[in-house]
């Protein structure tokens, strides 16, 4: 039903993390914020049309990252150009890690639709928080949200023991993960 993958989020995250507190707001009140709002929905609905126009006639996108760092582009260029041209939107995602993570989780689910890889959809949420989003803000968050060590794209692919894995058989806990309250939607 609708608002169960909210919920899940929330038990998800909450189990993991417990109430941890990063920079004063919880991990699942992030998340939360980013999964049970409208917001997800009506920014997924217009990222469907986009996908559409870009890949009319094509079954499945190739799995290059090239191809995909282009939508990811994108769409994180669309999301940002809304909060700025709606202000009550950046307002009720009052806090950096929340348009984060909701930029991160598009990113994310929408190159992995595209392409039908998991690996294809960490590696878009990743390079939507780390690199598109400090390139268009200069910032992911605040304070303590500035992580200056984000994981790289090459060692979210690798499978060397306890530093990669398929996105299947990761969980929060998993040690090799960039920690932000933004990347707990990923």
């Amino acid at each position: 039903g609708e608002g169960s993958g909210g919920i899940a989020a929330i038990l998800d995250n909450s189990l993991w993390l417990g109430f941890y507190m990063s920079g004063g707001i919880g991990f699942s009140n992030t998340v939360a914020s980013a999964a049970l709002s409208e917001v997800l929905n009506e920014f997924s609905r217009e990222l469907i049309e986009l996908s559409h126009r870009y890949t009319q006639g094509v079954r499945k996108v190739a799995l290059k990252w090239e191809t995909i760092r282009t939508m990811v582009n994108s769409i994180v260029q669309y999301m940002m150009e809304s909060y700025e041209k709606f202000p009550a939107l950046a307002e009720f995602h009052w806090g950096g890690a929340h348009r984060v993570s909701i930029i991160g989780s598009i990113g994310a689910s929408s190159a992995a639709m595209l392409t039908g890889s998991s690996t294809m959809g960490l590696m878009g949420g990743y390079y939507a928080i780390a690199f598109a989003m400090k390139e268009g803000w200069l910032r992911t968050g605040w304070a303590g949200q500035e992580v200056q060590d984000h994981v790289g794209l090459p060692g979210l692919c690798s499978f060397r023991p306890e530093e990669g894995n398929l996105a299947e058989l990761r969980g929060l806990n998993y040690p090799m993960q960039t920690f932000t309250a933004a990347h707990g939607v990923l």
